[in-house]
């Protein structure tokens, strides 16, 4: 069976940033204690990550994810990925080997993450890998260089996102900022899905579940009638400069944020 992740990616189309570097992102170590999916399944998915072993729930996709103390933690150094010339990752996932069905009734997954803000150019998720699209929500926090780079606002946002093509333009995500004095317990991540609307919600909490926000337009995906696994993780990005030469500074009209995907068999 063909398994697959899905890691936040950002497609450089206009680029402008020879001659000044970013410093490599600091280490990180995103830990997670609870996910859980009720509906749609025989029987209901509840991981408190407390038998010190990931499967036979989860694959491991990249290195140094290790379940341990009723948790699962994410850290980097992951998966050295090269997102474009200049931008590189540190990835870190598990994938669900269970998928949920079309037809089989509404679902809703939560994550409950332990950690807070991330650090500077990373960022935590949850989301659900389908045949040709996937559905994520996620916790990442841009410095000023990474959020003017990319239009992303600087510091903790939550972005919710559905990407299938880059190239034809069949993507988009949505950004609600956080206020570091709205988060009051852990933070909690959510997607549901209508089976009847054949919609996706992104939902999350900043006070342990105790209430959930919810400023997101649902979502249609394209390939409803697949079965989507789930996927949970961190990554870390860092930039390099590039000379970029003149007839290249103007590909387009604005950047383009995307996920990125690949195929684990």
């Amino acid at each position: 069976m063909c398994k697959k992740f899905v890691c936040f990616c950002f497609v450089l189309v206009i680029v402008s940033f020879a001659g000044s570097v970013m410093a490599a992102p600091s280490p990180y170590a995103y830990s997670l204690d609870r996910f859980q999916v009720i509906g749609n399944l025989p029987g209901n998915i509840i991981d408190e990550f407390n038998d010190e072993s990931i499967a036979p729930n989860w694959e491991v996709y990249d290195p140094t994810v290790v379940e341990s103390g009723d948790m699962v933690t994410f850290r980097n150094p992951g998966t050295v990925g090269q997102i474009t010339p200049n931008i590189s990752s540190e990835m870190s996932y598990i994938g669900s080997m269970f998928n949920m069905e079309d037809g089989a009734g509404d679902y809703e997954g939560t994550s409950t993450w332990t950690n807070g803000i991330p650090g500077i150019n990373q960022f935590y998720l949850m989301g659900m890998s389908g045949s040709e699209e996937d559905i994520s929500i996620s916790f990442a926090n841009f410095g000023p260089a990474m959020s003017e780079l990319f239009g992303i606002p600087t510091g903790p946002v939550i972005l919710f996102d559905r990407f299938k093509d880059v190239e034809t333009g069949d993507f988009d995500t949505q950004a609600m900022r956080v206020m570091p004095s709205d988060i009051t317990g852990n933070i909690l991540l959510r997607l549901s899905f209508d089976d009847v609307d054949k919609l996706y919600t992104g939902t999350y909490s900043l006070d342990g579940g105790a209430t959930f926000l919810e400023p997101f337009a649902p979502i249609a995906p394209s390939d409803a009638s697949s079965a989507p696994n789930w996927y949970l993780g961190a990554e870390s990005f860092e930039v390099q400069a590039v000379p970029i030469p003149s007839t290249l500074l103007l590909l387009g009209s604005g950047l383009v944020f995307m996920f990125s995907k690949r195929n684990k068999r």
